[in-house]
């Protein structure tokens, strides 16, 4: 989504959101995008690049833009790392049930073949 300034308006919510955004990094700003209908967070230091979009408040903004700050690379790669392998062994597991599965059904075929 690139920025556009006939659907993006500068956004300060009663909540303070605005402000603790501007605490994280002193170039984000918040804005409404009415066309599709969502806030987004913009960098403004960075040519208005969108960082984050999100729909209501009521989700936790300010702990995933903490999370995603480029300080925070380390954590944000060993999440991926960590995912990832829980992934892998999820599909080995996976694809060892099904192997299972086909030799205990070709073995079925096989004996019930021999009986007749």
């Amino acid at each position: 989504m690139k920025f556009n300034t006939n659907y993006f308006f500068k956004y300060e919510d009663m909540f303070n959101i605005y402000n603790l955004i501007t605490k994280i990094n002193p170039y984000y700003r918040l804005y409404y995008n009415t066309k599709e209908r969502t806030y987004c967070i913009v960098n403004i230091n960075n040519n208005f690049e969108i960082c984050y979009c999100f729909k209501s408040f009521f989700s936790n903004i300010l702990h995933d833009l903490r999370f995603y700050k480029i300080e925070n690379m380390k954590n944000i790669l060993e999440k991926i790392e960590y995912e990832n392998s829980k992934l892998y062994e999820r599909n080995i597991k996976n694809i060892t049930e099904k192997t299972l599965d086909e030799i205990k059904e070709k073995q079925s075929v096989l004996n019930h073949s021999k009986i007749f």
